[in-house]
C-alpha cells in the first residue's frame, strides 16, 4: 500500500477528523428533527359525514388531498425553472406509519400527481423512479437548502390540502464557484497511485509530484467561492494549514460527508445553515503559486477520511485503483490509498447541470 506525505491538506484534514466525532451527531440529530420544507395552500379540508336511516350520524371524517409535480432538477434548486423537463411515469405513494400504502398514483406527461380524499394525518411520501433506465436519480429536493436520497420517505402532516413539488437529481453537488467566473481546470482527482504519476477521470495521464486527492479550478483571485450543497458551517471549519492556505469546510448531514475549498483569500460565510450556491469564500493564492480553488469532497469511513471521487470515471477501475486517497486519523501526514468494497460518490455526485462527461481539462 503506498504511502506519501502530503502537507497541503493534511491540517485541515485532522481539523475534519477532530470534529467529526462531536459534531456530525449533533448534525444527524438535528437534521432527523428538522421540520421538512414544503408550500401549503390554506384550502378547507373537504368533510365526510357517514348517515345511516337507522342511526344518527357517526363521528366526522376530515379529509385533505396531496398534490405536486416531479421534474428533472438540473441544478439542485427544487424549483422548475425553464429547460427542466417533468418526470413522467414514476410512482408516488402515500404510507401511513405502519409502512401501509393508504394511497398511489403515478405522475402523468406533466409530472404531476393528485393524491385525493385522503384522512388527515401524518404519512410518508415515497416517490420510486427506480424504474428508469435513461436516468439515474440519486437524490431529491424540495428547495435549495435541503436534499435526501430517493429511496428516503418525506414525512409530512396532512392536516390541509398541501401541494409539493420535488425536484430529482442525479447527484448533489454544484460547481463550487459562481456562475459568472471564468474558470479552466488545472488538476483532477488523481486514481493512479504512483506519487509521480496522474490519472484523471477521462482516463488523461500526466506527471504530478503528488496524488491529488480533489480538483484545481483556476480563476482569478477575488472570485466568488459558494456552497456545492446545502450544508452546515461552523466557526472552527475554517483556518490555515500547514502550507499557510486558507481553507474553509461544510458539513452535510444527510451523507455524513463535507466539501473542502482551499487557497482562499477570504472566508465570507458565518456560522449556520448554508444552502446551496451561498457565497461562502473568495478565491485565492494562499499556500498556492497561483490564484486557483482547490475543491474536495470527503467521507468518514471507519478510521480514515476518505477523499472521493465526484467525477464519473470514462475507464474501468480495476484492483489497482479500486480505492481512494485517505488519512487515517492521528495519522494526518500519512496519506494512503484505502481500498474500498464500495465506491459511494464514483458516478453520482454532480447534478446535470455540471455533467463531468462536458468537462475538458486543459
Amino acid at each position: 500500500m503506498n504511502r506519501r506525505r502530503f502537507l497541503k491538506y493534511a491540517s485541515a484534514t485532522a481539523a475534519i477528523v477532530g470534529g467529526s466525532a462531536i459534531g456530525l451527531n449533533y448534525y444527524l440529530r438535528q437534521s432527523r428533527s428538522k421540520v421538512t420544507p414544503m408550500t401549503s395552500t390554506t384550502v378547507a379540508s373537504q368533510m365526510a359525514t357517514t348517515t345511516s336511516p337507522f342511526t344518527t350520524p357517526t363521528q366526522t371524517v376530515e379529509l385533505a388531498s396531496l398534490n405536486g409535480r416531479l421534474f428533472f432538477d438540473y441544478n439542485g434548486n427544487g424549483v422548475q425553472d425553464t429547460g427542466e423537463p417533468a418526470v413522467a411515469g414514476a410512482l408516488v405513494q402515500l404510507k401511513d406509519n405502519t409502512g401501509m400504502v393508504v394511497a398511489e398514483t403515478l405522475t402523468d406527461s406533466s409530472g404531476d400527481y393528485k393524491l385525493e380524499d385522503v384522512k388527515t394525518g401524518s404519512y410518508r411520501l415515497r416517490v420510486g423512479v427506480d424504474h428508469f433506465s435513461d436516468k439515474q436519480f440519486t437524490y431529491m429536493c424540495t428547495s435549495p437548502d435541503e436534499f435526501r436520497a430517493v429511496t428516503e420517505d418525506y414525512h409530512l402532516s396532512l392536516q390541509e390540502n398541501v401541494n409539493m413539488d420535488i425536484g430529482l437529481m442525479e447527484g448533489f453537488l454544484t460547481l463550487p464557484l459562481s456562475s459568472e467566473t471564468d474558470f479552466s481546470i488545472d488538476r483532477f482527482y488523481d486514481w493512479d497511485p504512483d506519487p509521480e504519476k496522474s490519472l484523471w477521470w477521462n482516463g488523461m495521464s500526466g506527471n504530478d509530484p503528488w496524488n491529488h486527492p480533489g480538483i484545481d479550478y483556476r480563476a482569478r483571485e477575488g472570485e466568488y467561492v459558494v456552497a456545492a450543497a446545502p450544508a452546515i458551517f461552523e466557526a472552527q471549519n475554517t483556518g490555515h494549514d500547514v502550507a499557510g492556505a486558507l481553507y474553509a469546510y461544510l458539513t452535510h448531514p444527510s451523507l455524513s460527508s463535507w466539501t473542502f475549498y482551499n487557497h482562499l483569500s477570504e472566508v465570507l460565510v458565518t456560522p449556520g445553515a448554508v444552502k446551496r450556491g451561498d457565497k461562502i469564500a473568495k478565491t485565492g493564492s494562499s499556500g498556492a503559486a497561483y490564484p486557483h480553488l482547490h475543491f474536495g469532497s470527503c467521507k468518514k469511513i471507519g478510521d480514515y477520511v476518505v477523499w472521493l471521487e465526484p467525477y464519473k470515471t470514462l475507464f474501468e477501475i480495476d484492483d489497482a485503483r479500486s480505492g481512494y486517497w485517505a488519512q487515517k486519523e492521528h495519522e494526518e501526514y500519512d496519506w494512503i490509498k484505502v481500498p474500498l468494497d464500495e465506491n459511494p460518490y464514483v458516478g453520482n455526485s454532480w447534478t446535470k447541470l455540471d455533467d463531468p462527461q462536458h468537462a475538458i481539462p486543459v
